[in-house]
């Protein structure tokens, strides 16, 4: 294998590093329903964490809207920490009471918020970032 290599090439992926921009993808949906909706953003770095990627959607003016995102910190004055979670993602609430959370999927392995969050998580054009409300008990991907 050499240096770069990725499992499946996305010809878009190398269009767009050829003309130096490269394309992130993120899609959301909720498990019970078949639509998916999907924000692309082009930007010229090959590597940044997800929630520079997550802040960069949620604030253009071409995706804000559709994206209408909430994500929320918590300060824990006992272990002088943040905890962080997703309350909204296109417009669709968290319901904690019905076990209903906004789980992030990074190349089919399963992350919360607040692990993106701790890890300072980074992606790369190729990954395959997914949205999904669910509930915990529901399939894995």
């Amino acid at each position: 294998m050499g240096c770069g290599a990725i499992s499946k090439p996305d010809q878009s992926i190398w269009l767009n590093a050829f003309s130096g921009l490269y394309r992130y993808r993120v899609k959301v949906t909720q498990l019970e329903e078949k639509n998916i909706t999907e924000f692309i953003h082009e930007d010229q770095f090959d590597e940044m964490p997800l929630t520079t990627l997550m802040n960069i959607i949620a604030f253009n003016e071409k995706d804000s809207a559709i994206f209408d995102a909430n994500f929320i910190s918590v300060y824990n004055k006992e272990t002088d920490s943040f905890s962080y979670y997703i309350q909204r993602l296109v417009g669709i609430e968290r319901n904690p009471k019905a076990g209903k959370e906004w789980i992030i999927y990074i190349n089919k392995v399963k992350h919360t918020w607040d692990e993106v969050c701790q890890q300072n998580i980074r992606i790369r054009p190729q990954d395959n970032i997914v949205w999904i409300l669910q509930n915990d008990k529901d399939i894995k991907m």
